[in-house]
């Protein structure tokens, strides 16, 4: 017989004994799982840090547009855009820098849609501009933050600031600690001349968290407790005391307000105005001195301790008034800090 027959049924395994195939151990398993979930325990960190850069990149990209917007307005007007003006009946407009900057943020049809010969929140005027408030504009809205859950005007995340103290008005005899977005008695519209800080030393404006618009949880960041000193208080608390009066206020003893950034349409800290007489991310030194929010127009009219917050690890955005953006440590000295956000006071320091 032909060897190579004969030598078939070996090549082919027939009539060979063959070694059973070795299956994994349930230790083996256990450790393969183990070792694989360590890998993915690495990998998440690695892509949610990935994804908050980029999401502070754009972020940064929003405050810089704005920035050219409001540089665009004083071009244009010859002022930066305040936030508050009289209008032709004598009335003060509420307007925020971020509505009247609209033209130069590519929204013409949004700016031709307001109608800025009716008080911005009182009577009809937001009635009729009711429209245009619930829109919602992109470059106001910061990635990083968690979007409202409730639906109404369009919310916002950047704040202009009005100095280091934590009224809404400023006298001619305070005005060394009043901001480029102040409001100032006299009225007064701060233009690029009144910057003798220098436009590099002087922050225009940050982020702030929205509230999270449910009462019984506490957004920190967001929310913010309210005191009792009423709304008409004006009182002459210094930046100090505002935030010794906020520090001795918790969620558990005090009125909590949920509707922060509640929309870029008007001024005001509840809505698109900070300051700086805490520093950045010190939510818990957040108040507004009053209890007062039953009404739009009343909410324009807080005075506390408004910090910028942000999601970012370690800090938050700040649009200084050059146009440049500059990230800010929370540990950031707070005499640095609160001169940085004056037009006038004769301090110049370092924010790196």
């Amino acid at each position: 017989m032909n060897a190579s027959v004969l030598e078939m049924p070996r090549r082919f395994g027939c009539g060979v004994r063959r070694s059973p195939r070795r299956a994994f151990t349930l230790i083996e398993l256990l450790v393969t799982i183990s070792i694989i979930g360590i890998l993915i325990g690495l990998l998440i960190p690695a892509v949610q840090a990935a994804r908050e850069a980029a999401r502070r990149i754009q972020c940064v990209n929003n405050l810089k547009q704005i920035g050219i917007a409001v540089h665009g307005y004083a071009t244009a007007v010859g002022c930066f855009p305040p936030v508050v003006m009289e209008n032709h009946v004598g009335e003060f407009d509420r307007y925020s820098p971020s509505a009247r900057s609209l033209a130069f943020l590519d929204q013409p049809a949004l700016y031709n849609a307001v109608n800025y010969q009716q008080p911005a929140s009182l009577g009809w005027g937001p009635v009729i501009n009711s429209t245009v408030m619930l829109s919602t504009v992109a470059v106001f809205l910061c990635p990083s933050d968690q979007p409202s859950p409730v639906l109404g005007y369009g919310r916002n995340n950047y704040d202009f600031t009005s100095g280091a103290g934590c009224g809404i008005v400023y006298y001619p005899g305070e005005l060394s600690i009043a901001g480029p977005f102040a409001t100032s008695y006299p009225s007064h519209s701060t233009t690029p001349a009144d910057m003798r800080d220098g436009l590099s030393n002087t922050a225009g404006a940050s982020e702030r968290l929205q509230g999270d618009w449910t009462k019984d949880t506490f957004k920190r960041g967001g929310d913010y407790v309210m005191g009792a000193l009423g709304y008409n208080f004006e009182g002459g608390f210094s930046a100090d005391q505002a935030i010794q009066y906020c520090a001795t206020l918790s969620p558990l003893n005090a009125p909590v307000e949920s509707r922060g950034g509640e929309s870029w349409f008007l001024s005001g800290y509840h809505f698109t105005g900070y300051n700086h007489c805490a520093g950045p991310n010190r939510w818990d030194l957040m108040c507004s001195l009053d209890y007062n929010n039953l009404d739009l127009h009343v909410r324009t009219l807080h005075h506390g301790s408004f910090p910028a917050t942000s999601r970012h690890p370690g800090g938050v955005n700040v649009l200084m008034m050059d146009g440049n953006v500059r990230f800010v440590r929370d540990g950031v000295d707070l005499s640095i800090w609160r001169g940085a956000a004056t037009v006038a006071g004769g301090e110049v320091g370092n924010l790196d």
